[in-house]
């Protein structure tokens, strides 16, 4: 299962819990997206046909197991890089978004995504 940060999770509801404070709180599971519908969120994301996004949609599924709050993290870190390091970034000359999947591929996972993951 995908499930986002367990042990974090746990461990500061047992802090709370030894600490006697009230804590009321709901668990919700998140299951991962598959390839398919992570490919058609980037295609209406990005304003694009599916066929265009199917080499993205496979790198940051890769990337992030399908968990729905590590795409986003992902994709943020995607776009917030220096600006000659972008790799997912709209080209005014082609009028789309464009990426480096290569470079996509051999990027680490980021520490927030990591945490997610975790």
């Amino acid at each position: 299962t995908n499930e986002v940060g367990t042990n974090m999770i746990y461990s500061h509801i047992s802090k709370f819990q030894h600490a006697q404070l009230p804590l009321k709180h709901t668990w919700i599971k998140l299951d991962g997206l598959s390839e398919g519908v992570l490919n058609n969120y980037l295609s209406n994301l990005l304003s694009l046909p599916t066929r265009l996004t199917t080499s993205l949609s496979r790198s940051v599924h890769c990337k992030t197991m399908g968990n729905p709050l590590c795409v986003e993290e992902f994709l943020q870190s995607l776009l917030n890089r220096d600006v000659d390091d972008y790799l997912l970034r709209y080209d005014m000359g082609h009028r789309r978004w464009i990426w480096d999947c290569t470079a996509i591929s051999m990027l680490p996972i980021g520490n927030s995504v990591a945490k997610l993951l975790a």
